[in-house]
């Protein structure tokens, strides 16, 4: 019996043998019999690895997302033609549709 068909293991004691023949984890206790709750399981090498599975969204980060590339699209709208008109002398009209540009790729692209 293995893991690939899960369904044929039934109850907490069976999982718990079929893990300690795969290797998978050990006794705690030298007894090994680690039928009642104090003899628990521990992993192989003292390590414990899992997935953490966040069922929702975090706010905080979701606004993050959003916002810093808007922002940043808005300050590049502003500053581009504000530095090719005063830096380099360019036409202003070619300067706001070149910022204006930039920007819209920034918002696409997520920078």
């Amino acid at each position: 019996m293995d893991f690939e068909d899960s369904s044929s293991l039934r109850g907490s004691q069976a999982i718990a043998q079929q893990l300690r023949r795969q290797g998978v984890y050990r006794c705690v206790k030298n007894d090994c019999k680690c039928g009642d709750r104090e003899n628990a399981l521990e992993a192989q090498g003292n390590t414990v690895q899992g997935l953490n599975m966040v069922m929702g969204w975090d706010a905080n980060a979701a606004s993050l997302i959003i916002l810093a590339p808007t922002v940043f699209s808005i300050v590049i709208a502003v500053v581009w033609p504000a530095v090719a008109v005063r830096v380099h002398g360019q036409d202003v009209q070619v300067s706001v549709t070149t910022g204006a540009t930039v920007a819209s790729y920034v918002v696409t692209a997520g920078m």
